[in-house]
């Protein structure tokens, strides 16, 4: 069995995310982990002869960031909704969604993507209530965790105050107990296993 390979690295910066040691200038990688890290001195006399460096200088060097998850369904699905990630704020975004809703048929069931949860301390139900026109209306937000159902939608999703939260999920409730319409993580699977079927084109 060969060798692993081990490489030397010194850049102008590498950032650690140790609070003890927030940053040094070089590393020493073996194979695929980093087995030591610290200054010039404190490498060469870890290494203790003759060894592979690659200088980057003057590169800066930051631990991979990784999202190791994706909502594929619903970020294809999302395709084909109307954005409201544009909006400045939950009024304008309220105007988006009047003039969706008024153009639908009654019985629609209409959803909006880049819904900003933020934006739920600046209107309340009753104003998406008003700006959807009778028609249901789902909002969800732009990291797919969240989103925010209007009156209607939660009607016909039989989501009521009796109604307990599901394991994982969080439904948020005026102080009467009465569900506000933001469902949380597994609170939306109401949503999504209740809302009509997309059609075979859309889908």
């Amino acid at each position: 069995m060969s060798a692993e390979r081990i490489v030397a690295v010194r850049a102008s910066l590498i950032r650690t995310l140790d609070p003890e040691r927030p940053q040094v200038e070089c590393l020493v990688a073996r194979g695929d982990r980093v087995e030591a890290i610290g200054s010039k001195e404190e490498i060469d006399s870890v290494l203790g002869g003759p060894a592979e460096w690659l200088d980057l200088r003057p590169a800066v060097i930051v631990p991979g960031f990784t999202d190791s998850h994706v909502h594929l369904i619903e970020w294809a699905m999302g395709l084909s909704r109307p954005d409201l990630a544009g909006a400045a704020s939950m009024a304008e975004a309220l105007e988006r969604i009047g003039l969706a809703a008024g153009g639908a048929p009654a019985d629609a069931w209409l959803e909006f993507k880049g819904w900003n949860p933020v934006w739920r301390q600046q209107a309340g139900l009753a104003d998406l209530d008003a700006a959807s026109k009778g028609r249901a209306v789902g909002l969800i937000a732009h990291d797919l965790h969240s989103g925010w159902l209007n009156s209607e939608a939660m009607r016909r999703l039989e989501i009521v105050p009796e109604r307990a939260d599901p394991p994982g999920g969080l439904v948020q409730r005026d102080p009467d107990g009465s569900p506000d319409g933001v469902l949380v993580e597994r609170a939306l699977d109401w949503w999504y296993q209740g809302r009509p079927r997309a059609s075979e084109a859309d889908r």
